[in-house]
Order: structure tokens, then C-alpha cells, then sequence
């Protein structure tokens, strides 16, 4: 007779399984002198990070945030950012424990000749500078004190949500993927000057529907943002009417958005497809 599942599961924890890690590893628990320290005090960062390996194999890694740690500035950011993104998101970078530096060029090599990453060879060295700069167990702690000590919000907060929550779909440069995912380039800011209300309900709730941008034609779902932070969708909605040239777009009498404005809007909460049908002509 077969044992349920829940049966078995009990049988498993009284037999001890999975068994105990190796002598001196860590584990995610933060009891006992194995574990190893936070690398910031509790606070400094909105989001909790990666700890650095203890000996042996087992990385310990703090409960992961709601939203993704923006990549540490530096010289060969945006060439990541650029290429990665186009495939996969930054927090592949951001939330993992880091890599030595053979691991790193490894990988890169591995999305080079497995993937088929069509990233060029200078700027693969300059995405492997970086991520040896900043994400390495050696390097790491100092990446970490950089982003503790950055402001948690200012004029930048816009492009930080950005990069993290749409440039894998619409691309760093807001040029979008013909086809797959519209330009932001020339349609933010003409949304926002005809359908500014639309706009702010479409990053919160996405829409589901046909539309038309860029002189394309695309029927793509878009997934609504509503888990990140008023302040967070003002700012990226002030960024993408105003990045590439946009600013010079939008009419003059433009006020920037305002994280009360996207407030109002998350109390009438909609489906994709209803805030499509409001979208007007």
C-alpha cells in the first residue's frame, strides 16, 4: 500500500533526512557560530543579501527580497546591462552569492557557447572586469558598503527600476524587441501627453490587447508592476517619458508624476484587459 505523502515526509524528518551539513559549512539558519556575519548592519539596504561562504560548500543566503538589489555602479555596468539583460534579468547577478573570478569567466563562456550570447568579445571582457570588480568573495564586501551608502531614493530611483523591472522586456536603450515588446522611445512620452492616466494604470495593473507603437502592431500581454512602491512606479514613469531623448517630446507644461497620482490609481485596481478597453482611442 502506498504511503501518503504526508506520511512519508514524517518518516523522512524522523530518520534525520536530509542529514546535517558538513563540519564548519553554513546553513540558512543565523543560530550557532557557524553562521556567518552580515556583511552591512540590519537596515542599511532595503533588501537582504547574500552572506559570504563559510567553509565547505553550503552558502547561507538571507530570506530574498521583494524586490531585486540594483547592480553596484561601475565601469562596465552598462555593457552588462546592455547584453545581459536582453536574455535574462540582473538579479542573476544581484542575488546570487558571488563567484570567484574563474567561476565568472566560466559562465560567461558558457552563455557564449552553449546560449549562444551574441555578445562581443571586448564586451565580454568588460562585463567580466566588472563582475570580478564588484561580485567575487573578495570584492563583494566593498560592493555591498557602496550600496549601503547610497541614497535610498533621489533622481535616480526612475533608472534603478528601470534596469531592474523593464529593460529585460523593453531593452536598456527603450527601444524595445519588433515584434515582441513596444519602444518606449517616442511612445512614453506621447502616451503621457494624451493618456496620462492610462499610462500610470498600465504599469500597475499591466494590459492585454492589441495596440500599435512605433508604427508596429503588437498583441503581447504586459505583466502590471503594482509590487513595487508608488514612489518606485513615479520614478520610472518620470524616467521613461524623459530618458533617449523623450524630454524633448513631451509638452512643456508636463508636470512629473507623483507617487500620490500612482496612489489613486492603485485604489481602483483593474484587470489587463480592462485597463485596455480604458485606454481610449
Amino acid at each position: 500500500m502506498a504511503r501518503r505523502p504526508e506520511a512519508l515526509l514524517l518518516a523522512l524528518l524522523l530518520a534525520g533526512c536530509p542529514g546535517s551539513p558538513p563540519t564548519g559549512s553554513s546553513t540558512g539558519s543565523s543560530s550557532g557560530s557557524s553562521a556567518p556575519p552580515s556583511l552591512v548592519p540590519p537596515g542599511a539596504l532595503a533588501q537582504p543579501l547574500s552572506r559570504l561562504p563559510d567553509e565547505g560548500p553550503v552558502y547561507a543566503i538571507d530570506p530574498l527580497p521583494a524586490r531585486t538589489p540594483p547592480l553596484v555602479p561601475g565601469a562596465g555596468r552598462d555593457a552588462l546591462v546592455a547584453h545581459c539583460s536582453t536574455c535574462h534579468s540582473t538579479a542573476y547577478v544581484s542575488l546570487q552569492p558571488p563567484l570567484p573570478e574563474a567561476a565568472w569567466r566560466a559562465t560567461l563562456d558558457k552563455m557564449q557557447r552553449t546560449y549562444g550570447a551574441g555578445v562581443p568579445e571586448a564586451a565580454a571582457e568588460e562585463v567580466l572586469a566588472y563582475l570580478v570588480a564588484h561580485y567575487t568573495p573578495e570584492t563583494i564586501e566593498a560592493a555591498y558598503a557602496a550600496l549601503a551608502g547610497a541614497p535610498a531614493g533621489g533622481a535616480d530611483v526612475g533608472a534603478r527600476t528601470y534596469e531592474a523591472a523593464c529593460a529585460p522586456c523593453h531593452q536598456p536603450d527603450g527601444r524595445g524587441l519588433p515584434g515582441a515588446f513596444p519602444p518606449l522611445v517616442g511612445h512614453a512620452p506621447a502616451l503621457a501627453a494624451a493618456r496620462r492616466e492610462h499610462l500610470v494604470r498600465l504599469v500597475l495593473f499591466g494590459q492585454q490587447g492589441p495596440i500599435q507603437a512605433g508604427g508596429q502592431r503588437f498583441d503581447a500581454a504586459m505583466p502590471g508592476a503594482g509590487h513595487l512602491t508608488d514612489e518606485e512606479l513615479a520614478g520610472v514613469l518620470n524616467y521613461v517619458t524623459r530618458a533617449w531623448g523623450n524630454d524633448a517630446r513631451l509638452p512643456a507644461s508636463a508636470a512629473p508624476f507623483a507617487p500620490e497620482e500612482v496612489a489613486r490609481a492603485r485604489a481602483r485596481p483593474l484587470t489587463p484587459r480592462e485597463v485596455h478597453a480604458q485606454r481610449g482611442p
